[in-house]
């Protein structure tokens, strides 16, 4: 369930919601408090209870960095960005555990140019079709590991060396779900890059030309945020769907 319908015009743009509904029974990190939103009576305000990281949100470089940024200091400036979008869910299909190479991006580029500085670089897995089925989002084998599609090291130091402001895909996380030392999450803190997960609707979107806006709570000290995610597009822009549809 994904929070708005797509593509509203807004004076002359269009805007997507790429931000998953947060609600209860949605997936979480394992381990994480899930989301509650606490029924009080009509005189007491209602308490909600979530992780940092819960829903569509932004980890801060502070996450994997204790001199990073925390949420509340990420510049305005790096969290509106434009947007190039990779599409690999061909290569996602046969396997669950697909690590986006720098070579995808170098064929990214080929068709569509160089990656603009100072944007933020989307993967569309096409894994959010998983979100409302928690048990194939997180995807655990009989082993208890999860499998779900992420960034490979190369990738991102490709993307580093491009000066980008940050990543974001569908997924769990950026590291694949296998992933138990975390280098992608590692590498870009250390960057001072911040990462967005739980991403939708990255369908909805071109491989260039769509501006991102992703706001996190302004959370002081905290690693992590629920984020509204939004893009906008000109009108004279094209989405990458021939028909906008309530999802």
């Amino acid at each position: 369930m994904s929070g708005t319908t797509l593509g509203e015009i807004v004076g002359n743009y269009r805007y997507i919601d790429l931000s998953q509904s947060i609600q209860e029974g949605i997936p979480v990190w394992p381990g994480d408090q899930p989301y509650s939103l606490g029924k009080l009576s009509r005189k007491d305000k209602k308490t909600l209870l979530m992780a940092q990281g819960c829903g569509t949100h932004i980890d801060a470089p502070v996450h994997f960095h204790k001199h990073g940024l925390d949420i509340a200091s990420i510049p305005l400036k790096e969290l509106i960005a434009p947007a190039c979008v990779l599409d690999i869910r061909e290569k996602v299909k046969d396997n669950a555990d697909y690590m986006v190479n720098k070579y995808d991006i170098i064929d990214w580029e080929n068709q569509y140019g160089q990656i603009s500085e100072n944007s933020i670089f989307l993967v569309h897995t096409g894994w959010a079709k998983f979100w409302n089925k928690k048990e194939q989002y997180l995807n655990f084998d009989n082993s208890n590991t999860m499998h779900f599609p992420g960034f490979s090291v190369n990738a991102l130091e490709y993307l580093i060396a491009k000066n980008v402001n940050g990543l974001g895909i569908d997924t769990l996380s950026v590291d694949p779900g296998f992933s138990t030392d975390f280098p992608v999450h590692e590498l870009m803190s250390s960057y001072g890059g911040f990462h967005i997960e739980n991403l939708c609707n990255l369908e909805s979107l071109p491989a260039v030309g769509a501006m991102i806006v992703a706001l996190p709570l302004k959370l002081c000290y905290a690693e992590e945020s629920p984020a509204r995610v939004i893009a906008f597009l000109t009108n004279q822009e094209k989405s990458n769907e021939d028909s906008y549809h309530n999802a």
